[in-house]
């Protein structure tokens, strides 16, 4: 029966969870649940190029099978979030005595159903984080109840998960020093006692470190944009106000929430951002001075170390911390306050801290319930972000193009306007002005906004692609040309709406035979009747026939040919065959195959063929018939000018005596 205690808090998640069941996709799930990226596990995510989480990759790509995959996204992130809480309460049982069954359930429950974790449940891409977790919190189950070389093997394999889930497992070794610093009287005696701990986890974050610079070619240092964290005394004064700001959403998170935590970077030195730094060194000194709450609480900043801008965050629309980075320092700090609770909870001596517990849970699981419904749809999430948020222009830069993409474009531009005005540098809100404006027609304006985007952030493929697309509808072709292939896909080799826009560019430009070699690296890229419909606007015979005759003006005489060729292969009429391929065979000095070719099309009744028979008497030397042949051609088409105006040339180079003037 007691191990079935085990299973309530799993169960309590679940209930509370379930209306997050039904929610679309919203934010970065746009770009992550993409067929390309869950196809491309080993290997850099969209959002960062030193991001190496093939383990999350992994588990997107087992939703995106089931027959709802957005139900299974969130399922799993649901279920593995009450896995969490399970090993928590675990955590917590070991260490309290046989007796307590049940107070390990309740205080799990405190960090299960705490409101700042909402995020990290509802939003799909904060699967990572999940993953993260599961294996750093199972480390700490593993570390205290098995015994053996079982110990250091299991700690081994499930630091490297941890570490194939997020970099951010990277602060855990420290963190697990100050955890075990709790049952231990010294640091010494820790390292005496859990050497074989360190060893597995320093092992496994070596093999690590190869398998990285292998899929990545190197471990880190890819150009990527980064919080503005100023001056060094600002840059200590953002970490400051990071620790501060998340230790405020563990310990108040009631009516804090937000999808963006914005704030004014670079920070200055002020009353305020000073106290954070004092409080924080304050705080750091007086830990250890509570015994093993202290040092639990202590593991649990350390394990904020990646996430509090100590490296500056590359977090967009303003934000400087996420509540999704809390999932697992919040596991450390909860299993701390939990052990120091339990002590204390006694229902006959301290009703009072009994109550306040219970107080605290009913409003955190209300605040969970009131949260949930933001994060059902983009709509919902960014109409909140922008109450909640209100200095941050990423709500307005998320909910124009949601407006735009949905049919209504007037909407988009005003939200990309207003987004404009909280942040004039944001490259975002100038691409989505341009796409509303794109799709008001008014392409000129659209084209300006690209430009402007794409100058805030010249190494963005999209915004290039976006006004290459302008550009070709404008009818610029030289430069939508330009645009696509110097900029757009420069940066971004493999962009499909750069590579599709130029495909347009090329089939307008007359160029079928550049295009096709594109269309064929789009195929499985694009929906079948995207491809389809690409390929069937290069079987026009008419554009193999004028790329012939264009390249023949080149001087690409073989290339001409096989233009010829393909138009022939697409039904081209065998007169006109005839005539471009004379015309080649002529410039190439190959005067008895031209007229051997046109000879059998006289009876056709064609200017361009006495026309092509007269360009050959006169290269032959042979005036009289040359004249004979551009009269016939004249006769044969009274409005074309060329035939009339070899003749005029004739008459005047030659004079009655037959004598060269």
């Amino acid at each position: 029966m007691r191990r079935l205690f085990a299973l309530l808090p799993a169960i309590a998640i679940l209930l509370a969870y379930l209306p997050i069941l039904s929610a679309e996709p919203v934010w970065d799930d746009h770009t992550l649940l993409q067929p390309g990226v869950l196809a491309a596990a080993w290997g850099p995510l969209p959002f960062n190029p030193d991001y190496f989480r093939p383990l999350g990759v992994w588990t997107l790509t087992l939703g995106a099978r089931a027959a709802d995959p957005m139900m299974a996204h969130h399922l799993i992130n649901v279920l593995l979030h009450a896995l969490n809480t399970t090993l928590v309460f675990i955590l917590i049982r070991q260490r309290l005595p046989p007796e307590r069954d049940w107070a390990p359930i309740g205080l799990s429950l405190l960090y299960g159903l705490h409101p700042a974790l909402v995020e990290g449940v509802a939003f799909v891409s904060s699967r990572f984080d999940l993953l993260l977790t599961g294996a750093l919190l199972a480390i700490l189950v593993v570390d205290r109840g098995l015994k053996g070389t079982a110990r250091p093997v299991a700690i081994g394999v499930l630091f490297l998960l941890a570490a194939l889930s997020k970099e951010m497992a990277a602060a855990f070794p420290l963190a697990l020093l100050l955890w075990h610093r709790a049952d231990a009287d010294s640091f010494r005696a820790v390292a005496r006692e859990r050497w074989t701990t360190y060893s597995a986890v320093v092992t496994a974050g070596l093999v690590y470190l190869v398998l990285r610079s292998q899929a990545l070619g190197q471990l880190m240092g890819h150009e990527r944009a980064m919080l503005d964290a100023g001056e060094p005394i600002s840059h200590l004064l953002l970490i400051a106000k990071s620790f501060a700001s998340y230790l405020g959403l563990v310990v108040l998170p009631m009516g804090s929430l937000t999808p963006i935590h914005f704030t004014v970077l670079p920070v200055s030195p002020s009353p305020t951002s000073i106290g954070y730094a004092v409080g924080l060194i304050l705080l750091v000194a007086l830990l250890p001075r509570l015994g093993p709450l202290g040092w639990r609480v202590l593991a649990g900043l350390a394990a904020m170390l990646p996430v509090s801008n100590l490296l500056p965050l590359d977090l967009t629309g303003g934000a400087f911390i996420a509540e999704r980075f809390l999932i697992f320092p919040l596991a450390l700090v909860g299993v701390g306050v939990a052990v120091a609770l339990s002590a204390r909870l006694d229902w006959v001596r301290r009703p009072l801290l009994v109550v306040g517990v219970v107080l605290w849970s009913g409003a955190a699981l209300a605040g969970v319930r009131d949260t949930l419904p933001h994060w059902q749809t983009e709509h919902t999430l960014w109409q909140w972000g922008r109450t909640a948020a209100p200095r941050s222009p990423l709500p307005q830069i998320n909910l124009a193009k949601l407006m735009t993409d949905s049919g209504d474009p007037r909407s988009g531009l005003v939200l990309s306007d207003e987004a404009i005005a909280l942040d004039g540098s944001s490259a975002l809100a100038w691409n989505n002005r341009g796409q509303a404006l794109f799709h008001l027609g008014e392409l000129s304006r659209a084209a300006e906004s690209f430009t402007t985007a794409a100058s805030l952030e010249p190494s963005t493929a999209m915004f290039h692609a976006n006004l290459g697309s302008t550009l070709l509808k404008l009818g610029e072709l030289e430069r939508a040309r330009t645009v696509l292939v110097e900029h757009a896909l420069f940066w971004d080799a493999e962009n499909v709406e750069a590579r599709q826009h130029l495909v347009g560019v090329y089939i307008m430009s007359g160029r079928p035979d550049l295009a096709r070699p594109i269309i064929d690296r789009l195929d499985g890229a694009l929906p079948p009747d995207h491809i389809e419909a690409m390929r069937s606007d290069t079987m026009s015979h008419a554009s193999w026939l004028a790329l012939g005759d264009q390249l023949r003006d080149q001087g690409e005489h073989d290339k001409a040919m096989a233009a010829l060729d393909e138009a022939a292969r697409l039904g081209a009429a065998p007169l006109d065959l005839a005539v471009s391929r004379s015309s080649i065979l002529i410039e190439t000095g190959q005067l008895s195959a031209a007229t051997q070719l046109l000879g059998g099309m006289l009876a056709e009744r064609d200017a361009r063929v006495p026309y092509n028979l007269g360009v050959i008497a006169e290269r032959a030397g042979q005036p009289t018939a040359a004249i004979q042949w551009y009269t016939e051609a004249a006769a044969r088409d009274p409005q074309w000018v060329m035939p009339r105006q070899k003749l005029a040339e004739l008459t005047e180079a030659h004079t009655p005596d037959n004598t060269p003037r």
